[in-house]
């Protein structure tokens, strides 16, 4: 089935660029589920991963929107993705801006306008954000379709059934490798912790772009504990951490067979 068009937002119809945020961002946040929270201080807190991807590709979108092409930086929400067309192609390769902190806006004074209000990053990890909150929000990578005067990010917003497939599949064998017995290496390089961190390490093993949260959640530990295994791995050289800190991924350095 096709995708049916429901709703665009074009800022033509708003005085400035303030209002073209607001606006979009009131609409936006219909697309996503969203938890509220108190704070200490008794303040409401928006607690969604999703609710983060959809911000940050709006505000990319609006500070490396070329203004002067005849074309129009929009939204436009879809039954089954959310768009963000971007007229003005990207400074770089795709690859090179996800794996290094390049900062390039096109736009300068509009990315220092969104940094001052903390809904942008110092650093180039804009990409990195939305594919990394996504991600985690409902297991769908972003989309990209890239020309040399124009970009378009896609987040899907309804999970097929290929992907609910594999993700069942990676919970069984998650479950597989809990139940497994402990390695004689690891017992002998971790010792008494060499069971939890070889569930951990094979779990970065059936999907290297697990963040220390989501190991928590199929292991069952809090995520301060599995970063504690992952430092250690790291120490020890059986893994690397690639590319951004969001967004980037684990490599094995010494495979467990």
């Amino acid at each position: 089935m096709l995708p049916v068009y429901l709703f665009r937002l074009s800022e033509d119809d708003y005085e400035n660029l303030w209002e073209v945020y607001f606006e979009c961002f009131k609409r936006l946040r219909k697309e996503v589920d969203v938890d509220f929270k108190l704070t200490a201080e008794g303040f409401g807190e928006e607690l969604s991963p999703g609710l983060k991807a959809i911000r940050e590709a709006l505000v990319n979108m609006l500070m490396h929107a070329d203004y002067f092409s005849p074309a129009h930086p929009r939204v436009r929400i879809f039954s089954n993705h959310i768009e963000y067309y971007n007229p003005g192609g990207l400074p770089k390769p795709l690859a090179e801006l996800k794996g290094k902190d390049l900062s390039i806006p096109r736009n300068p004074i509009l990315a220092k306008l969104f940094r001052m209000v903390k809904l942008a990053e110092n650093a180039g990890y804009g990409l990195d954000n939305i594919e990394h909150h996504w991600k985690e929000y409902n297991g769908t990578s972003v989309d990209y379709v890239i020309d040399f005067d124009s970009t378009i990010v896609k987040l899907r917003t309804q999970v097929d059934s290929e992907n609910q497939a594999n993700n069942k599949e990676t919970s069984e064998e998650i479950s597989e490798e809990i139940s497994e017995g402990i390695s004689e290496r690891f017992e002998k390089t971790f010792g008494r912790l060499g069971k939890e961190i070889m569930i951990t390490y094979r779990i970065i093993k059936i999907n290297p772009m697990f963040s220390a949260e989501q190991i928590a959640n199929e292991i069952g530990k809090t995520s301060r504990t599995v970063e504690n295994h992952l430092q250690k791995l790291k120490e020890a050289g059986y893994i690397e951490r690639k590319g951004a800190k969001l967004g980037g991924y684990w490599e094995l350095k010494n495979v467990d067979k």
